[in-house]
Formats: C-alpha cells, sequence, structure tokens
C-alpha cells in the first residue's frame, strides 16, 4: 500500500479503496495464471478457479461502490460479503483438493493464497469503526 501516492495521507476510506484496488488486482492475477495452465488434465478445476475468482472480482466491484455511504447495517453485510469472496476464491483450492490425483500447480497456488489474503486485508480494514 505504501507505493500508492494516496496512502501516505490517507483516510480510513481511502486506504478501504486502496485494499480493495490491490486486492481486484490480486484475484485478476490468479485468474490469469490460471488460463496459462496448458494442462488438459486440470481443465475442469482450471474453469472452478476462473468462475469463482471473477464472482469475487464482481464482489470487489460491489464493495468499492459502496463504501462511500454506508449505513451501519451495511458495513455489518459488508464483512459478510468479503468474507464470501475470500471463501469464493479459497474455492479455486477446494476443486483440486477434491480430485487428489490432480496437483493444484504452485503459482496458481500461490496465487490463491495472496488473492485471498488481501481480500481478508480489506475485510480487517472495513471492519474498522
Amino acid at each position: 500500500m505504501r507505493s500508492d501516492p494516496r496512502s501516505h495521507e490517507a483516510t480510513l476510506g481511502t486506504l478501504e479503496q486502496i485494499s480493495i484496488t490491490i486486492a481486484k488486482v490480486a484475484v485478476k492475477n490468479t485468474v490469469n495464471v490460471a488460463k496459462s495452465i496448458k494442462d488438459l488434465n486440470n481443465t475442469g478445476e482450471i474453469s472452478v478457479c476462473m468462475k469463482v475468482c471473477n464472482i469475487a472480482i464482481d464482489i470487489l466491484n460491489s464493495v468499492g461502490k459502496t463504501l462511500n455511504h454506508m449505513t451501519k447495517m451495511d458495513k455489518d453485510d459488508m464483512q459478510i460479503t468479503l468474507s464470501g469472496a475470500a471463501t469464493y476464491v479459497a474455492t479455486c483450492d477446494d476443486a483440486f483438493e477434491m480430485n487428489p490425483g490432480d496437483q493444484m500447480p504452485a503459482d496458481l497456488k500461490e496465487a490463491s493464497k495472496i488473492a485471498q489474503g488481501l481480500i481478508l486485508v480489506v475485510l480487517i480494514i472495513a471492519s474498522r469503526p
């Protein structure tokens, strides 16, 4: 976040927006890594990864649009929604775990882990009063 010039004197709202942007980039990277995998044995899992990551991106876009005008109830709902976004990305990992014969490529596993962690950062920042 320090690399973003807005972060130096940022309000909590600005930090939320910055963290959402960074999380979206990480989730998009997970999609791109999934697209780059050419192993024909993993096509089902890759398809799942791309679908669930795109849902997570949609969620992050939605949260980003509502941040500036939220009520207390909206904030509570947003925490649930962001948890859902992290869970969607984790479903990518689960798809491989359900098929013991298919190994999740290391670069996809790392991209997914980073994306999940950054969504949780958004959740933590958004949970602040």
